[in-house]
């Protein structure tokens, strides 16, 4: 490998020696973020190619990378009924939402950002949706339905990109569930200036 891969691959292993398992979309964001590498399809490709290399070579593991999009989808099943019931005492957790005031939901522009959030919703019980860009009046409808069989008031918590689409997302998203009237407070968490 020539030393600009190299390069690459040293940058995207100290990202990924702090925070891993990372999609690779994570860690190309993080190296442009990171000013090591530019935002454009040749530089996320060049990325995927060295991270295939460095860890058919054994310079960073295998676990460090996940796939997201192609996980095999198993039916859950059990040798017995011993086994399932063991299976749900530790899978119960009780609902420490309902005797809030507030219901919040989590929204994200990118699936690139769900594995830094999933442990922070998980951990307080929030669910979390993932736009892929602007939302469809799909989502739109189902949070509508969620917001509404609360009955209290909802916060929705939206973080995105810098640009001008990840800022008019959460404008898009209110007026959305305006038209189905719902009306929750939307918090941004992309910054102005």
């Amino acid at each position: 490998m020539r030393g600009k891969t190299l390069k690459l691959i040293k940058a995207a292993e100290a990202v990924l020696a702090e925070h891993n398992p990372m999609t690779l979309r994570q860690v190309y964001y993080q190296l442009v973020s990171k000013h090591v590498i530019d935002n454009n399809r040749s530089e996320y490709q060049r990325l995927s190619n060295a991270l295939v290399k460095a860890r058919q070579q054994g310079l960073v593991p295998w676990e460090y990378i996940e796939d997201r999009t192609r996980k095999p989808r198993h039916p859950a099943m059990w040798s017995d009924l011993a086994e399932f019931l063991d299976t749900v005492r530790r899978s119960y957790r009780r609902d420490i939402w309902t005797s809030q005031g507030l219901y919040v939901e989590l929204w994200l522009e990118k699936e690139a950002l769900s594995g830094i959030f999933e442990p922070i919703t998980r951990e307080y019980g929030l669910a979390l949706v993932v736009g892929r860009g602007y939302n469809s009046w799909t989502a739109l409808h189902d949070a509508a339905k969620r917001v509404m069989e609360m009955d209290r008031r909802a916060v929705i918590l939206y973080f995105g990109d810098f640009d001008p689409s990840g800022e008019d997302i959460a404008r898009a998203l209110a007026e959305g569930l305006e038209h189905f009237d719902v009306y929750p407070d939307v918090v941004s968490g992309v910054e102005h200036g």
